[in-house]
C-alpha cells in the first residue's frame, strides 16, 4: 500500500513560499481508498510553539485509489499527515505518518519535514517537493 504525499509510488507535493500558505496536493497511489488526516501537533512535538498556526481547513478525508486532494496549510504550522486506517491514534500514534515543522525556523531548528516509522510501519510513504533536494545534504549559505 503506497500513500503519496507528492511523486511516485506515494506522494506529497509541497509548494509554498517563506511568508505564503503552503499548498500540499496528497496523491493516492494505493489500490485502494485512504483516509488522509492532519493533525496540528505544535508545543507537544516543536520546542518552538508560540507563533505556530493550527489547520483549521476541512480535514482531506477520504481518497480515492489513483486521485488526489490538495489541502492549504498556515505557513507557520507544525503538524503531521497521515493515513487513519482505524488502528492509528487523533495525531497519527501507532502508524506511518508525515511530520512537518513549517514554523519560522532558525539556525538551530530550521524549517523541516519528515517520514516516521518510529511509532510503527503501516504503509510505504513519500514526501516531494517541487524544485528542492528530499535527501539529506550539506547546509548552503
Amino acid at each position: 500500500m503506497k500513500f503519496s504525499f507528492a511523486a511516485a509510488a506515494t506522494a506529497l507535493v509541497l509548494a509554498s513560499s517563506a511568508s505564503a500558505n503552503h499548498v500540499f496536493t496528497l496523491n493516492n497511489r494505493c489500490g485502494n481508498a485512504v483516509n488522509a488526516v492532519v493533525a496540528d501537533t505544535r508545543c507537544g512535538f516543536s520546542p518552538r510553539c508560540a507563533g505556530a498556526s493550527s489547520f483549521t481547513g476541512a480535514q482531506p478525508g477520504n481518497i480515492a485509489a489513483g486521485t488526489s486532494k490538495t489541502v492549504t496549510i498556515p505557513s507557520n504550522w507544525v503538524g503531521r499527515i497521515f493515513n487513519q486506517n482505524g488502528k492509528c491514534g487523533a495525531k497519527g500514534d501507532g502508524c506511518s505518518l508525515t511530520e512537518f515543522n513549517l514554523d519560522t525556523g532558525n539556525n538551530f531548528t530550521p524549517q523541516s519535514y519528515d517520514i516516521s516509522n518510529i511509532q510503527g510501519f503501516t504503509q510505504s510513504l513519500q514526501i516531494s517537493s517541487p524544485g528542492c533536494d528530499t535527501h539529506c545534504g550539506s547546509r548552503k549559505g
